[in-house]
C-alpha cells in the first residue's frame, strides 16, 4: 500500500537472489567485484578451479537470453506515477555507465480475467505500451487499466507472473550491465523521490524506490536517487565439449576409425576439452561409455564442476571396458552444461555435447 516500487523478479527468480551493489547515483553502483551481478551468489570460487570440487556448483549463475523483469508498484503510487521506462547500459569497472544506452521498446500487453455477473470468466488483453507519441514509455498496470471497461457488478483480476520489460541480452556484449527503472507522471514528466539529490533532473514527488538490503534480504531499504538501478552480469556464449583423441598408454591415436587391441591391463584415456569461455559459467561436465547395443556402460569422467581445457580423462583398462566380451564396439559421449539462466531456468541451448566410437579387442 505504500507509494514505492521494487524489483520483484527476473523471470520467476526472486530479486532477492540477485547480488547487486548499492547505488551511488541514478545509474551508478559501487565498483563491482567478485560475484556481483550473478544469480544466487555464494562464496567466490578460486580461479583456476581446483581439481577436487564438489560434483556441481549450484551457485553464482550468470544471466542470459531474454530477461523478463517484473516490478512491484505500490497502489499508492497511482496518483503520483503513471508511466515507466526500463533501460540498460554497460557498466565499467567503476560501476558507472559506459557506451550507448538501450531501452525496452517492444509492444507489450497484459492479460486479465473479467469476472462477469453471470458467473463466467472472459480472458482479455490490455495494451500497456509503448504509449502513443513515445518509443519506450509504458503505462503502469494498476487495476484502473481494466476497471474503466467493467460493467456494473463485474470485477477483474490480472493474471499472475506478468512482466514489465523483456531485455534481450543476446543483443549486448558479455559482461556486467546496469538495468534502470524510471518513473513518469501523467504528463510524462520524469519524476524522482523527494529524497533524491537536487542535481537530478526529475521533478520531486512523495514516493520511494526500494531495493533489498544487502545485509538482510528479508527487508528493503530506500534508494535515495532519481532512478532504480541494478547490476546484472550476463554471458550468452556456449560451452565447448570436444573429444580430440584416445590415449593408449602414453601414445595418442589420431585415426578416424579406431580398432584397438592389446592386453587386458592396457590403459585407455580420452583427451578432451570441456569448458566455458568464462570459467565460472561451466556448471558441470561428464563423459560416459557404452558397450555395443544395450551393453554395459560406465563413466570415463564423473560429473564434476571442474574446467579442464584441455584435459585427460582418468584411465580405463581394456579388460574393464570389455567385461565378459572378448571384443566389441564402444561409444563415448561427452557433455558440458553452462551455468546461465534467464530467470526461468538454466538455458539448455548453451550446453554442448560430443560423441565418438571405437572398437576394442583383448589379445594375449
Amino acid at each position: 500500500g505504500t507509494a514505492s516500487v521494487i524489483l520483484d523478479a527476473i523471470g520467476t527468480t526472486p530479486s532477492t537472489n540477485l547480488q547487486t551493489p548499492l547505488q551511488t547515483g541514478r545509474t551508478n553502483v559501487i565498483a563491482p567485484s567478485g560475484e556481483d551481478g550473478l544469480e544466487d551468489p555464494a562464496a567466490p570460487l578460486p580461479l583456476p578451479l581446483p581439481p577436487a570440487l564438489p560434483p556441481v556448483q549450484y551457485n553464482n549463475y550468470g544471466w542470459g537470453g531474454t530477461l523478463a523483469h517484473r516490478y512491484l508498484f505500490g497502489p499508492s503510487l497511482e496518483p503520483i506515477a503513471r508511466y515507466y521506462r526500463v533501460s540498460w547500459v554497460e557498466a565499467n569497472a567503476a560501476g558507472n555507465p559506459t557506451g550507448a544506452e538501450k531501452s525496452f521498446r517492444a509492444p507489450l500487453t497484459w492479460e486479465w480475467r473479467r469476472l462477469r455477473t453471470d458467473g463466467t470468466i472472459k480472458h482479455e488483453q490490455v495494451p500497456i505500451g509503448p504509449v502513443a507519441g513515445t518509443t519506450d514509455l509504458y503505462e503502469i498496470p494498476y487495476e484502473s487499466l481494466f476497471n474503466g471497461s467493467l460493467l456494473p457488478g463485474e470485477s477483474g483480476l490480472w493474471y499472475f507472473n506478468q512482466h514489465h520489460a523483456h531485455l534481450d541480452s543476446t543483443l549486448c556484449t558479455e559482461g556486467r550491465w546496469l538495468v534502470t527503472l524510471e518513473l513518469f507522471d501523467a504528463a510524462q514528466n520524469l519524476i524522482k523521490p523527494v529524497a533524491a539529490p537536487g542535481g537530478d533532473p526529475e521533478i520531486a514527488r512523495p514516493f520511494t524506490f526500494q531495493r533489498w538490503d544487502p545485509a538482510d534480504d528479508t527487508q528493503s531499504i530506500p534508494v535515495p536517487f532519481g532512478a532504480l538501478t541494478h547490476l546484472l552480469w550476463w554471458d550468452n556464449r556456449v560451452t565447448t565439449a570436444k573429444m580430440h583423441n584416445l590415449m593408449v598408454g602414453v601414445t595418442p591415436t589420431n585415426e578416424e576409425c579406431l580398432f584397438l587391441s592389446g592386453p587386458a591391463n592396457t590403459e585407455l584415456r580420452v583427451n578432451y576439452t570441456a569448458m566455458h569461455p568464462e570459467n565460472r559459467f561451466l556448471l558441470r561436465h561428464w563423459m560416459t561409455w557404452t558397450r555395443g547395443i544395450s551393453g554395459g556402460s560406465g563413466t570415463f569422467v564423473p560429473q564434476n564442476g571442474g574446467n579442464p581445457s584441455p584435459g585427460l580423462s582418468p584411465p580405463q583398462t581394456y579388460g574393464t571396458l570389455l567385461g565378459p566380451e572378448a571384443k566389441c564396439a564402444f561409444s563415448l559421449n561427452l557433455h558440458a552444461q553452462a551455468k546461465i539462466t534467464n530467470g526461468f531456468g538454466n538455458i539448455t541451448a548453451y550446453n554442448r555435447s560430443d560423441a565418438a566410437a571405437f572398437a576394442l579387442e583383448v589379445t594375449l
